[in-house]
């Protein structure tokens, strides 16, 4: 049963294990000759619950007084079989043996208790830890510190030495990811935490806590706006450019008329082709000139019959025949008497 309730499943990737598990600066190996003597627990005296935790644990066996770790192993495999190990199962399997059914069914609540119960019996217990490099790095670069010794731009990767609770959810960050819990657990479970001790008003959101991812998301509206400028930018300049097209094929058809008429103007041998009329408009023009001309004659001969030898003139007479010969006038509608010759 225990074993259906707690699950932690064993890391995918261990890129850069080497630098994970290698030795802490500040802190002495234990020596195996004080391990001897405690009790020891192999790996098939395992209850299902402290196999299920064993999952976190690396391997590790000390050979020529060294301690070697083996991540590709862990302390609930068989094939991990040294005395430091039995050592290690054994204080793994009095924690787990403390749990309450509660805590056995719930990830958080049994990383807690290995950050708490397990991880201090030893400096070197915290070495063991297997967890996702690549996690644990995303964790530190892009969720920010927010501890009152810290600024508010600062992640954990960022975060000074002397600040206590960062260097505690470093350490918990590779315990909650050593147990089989995604980095987003292990965010929602800082935020809870966080806005747990705090008033509403300095209570933070998950976006506060992942400026960067908030960052990548808030590019979409101004990629947004920038596309739709230069879509609008588009638009316009071709807008403008079919307009002058329009004007260009306005001004050259143009061109073309004025040369054209330029042309028949510059011709000697007839009149433009403006001004040229057809032979039924030249013909009828001639008749109209002809009987202009048959008129005119008629009358003068009329006004030389009116004239005596005296070289006297018939006033009236004269005067009739000037108004049936001059033409009217158009603006003023009166006639205008010939002068006496």
């Amino acid at each position: 049963m225990c074993a259906a309730l707690v699950t932690a499943a064993a890391p995918t990737s261990w890129a850069g294990a080497e630098e994970i598990h290698s030795p802490l600066p500040t802190r002495a190996p234990a020596a195996p000759s004080q391990l001897a003597a405690d009790a020891k627990v192999t790996a098939a005296g395992l209850t299902p619950a402290a196999r299920a935790v064993g999952t976190a644990l690396a391997c590790a066996c000390f050979e020529n007084a060294e301690l070697r770790i083996d991540a590709s192993l862990s302390l609930a495999d068989a094939r991990c079989d040294c005395a430091y190990a039995d050592r290690v199962r054994a204080d793994l399997a009095e924690i787990v043996g403390l749990a309450s059914p509660e805590e056995l069914s719930n990830k958080a609540a049994m990383a807690l208790r290995v950050e708490s119960e397990l991880l201090p019996r030893s400096p070197d217990y915290e070495r063991l830890l297997r967890f996702d490099a690549a996690a644990y790095r995303y964790f530190l670069e892009n969720v920010r510190c927010i501890c009152e010794g810290c600024k508010a731009t600062v992640y954990f990767s960022n975060c000074q030495l002397t600040c206590a609770p960062a260097i505690v959810y470093k350490r918990r960050a590779r315990v909650f990811l050593a147990s089989g819990i995604p980095v987003d657990g292990l965010i929602d479970f800082y935020l809870a935490e966080h806005n747990a001790t705090h008033p509403p008003r300095e209570q933070v959101t998950r976006e506060f806590l992942l400026p960067r991812k908030q960052k990548q998301r808030g590019w979409g509206v101004p990629a947004a706006l920038i596309g739709g400028a230069i879509l609008g930018l588009g638009l316009l300049l071709g807008r403008v450019a079919r307009r002058r097209q329009r004007a260009d094929r306005a001004e050259a058809a143009s061109a073309a008329g004025v040369a054209e008429t330029a042309a028949g103007l510059g011709d000697a041998s007839g009149p433009p082709a403006a001004l040229a009329m057809t032979a039924a408009e030249r013909a009828a023009l001639e008749e109209a000139l002809d009987g202009l001309d048959a008129t005119e004659g008629e009358d003068l001969d009329e006004l030389d019959d009116l004239i005596g030898l005296d070289g006297g003139v018939n006033a009236k007479d004269a005067a009739d025949v000037a108004r049936h010969s001059a033409p009217s006038s158009g603006a003023s509608g009166q006639d205008t008497p010939p002068e006496p010759r």
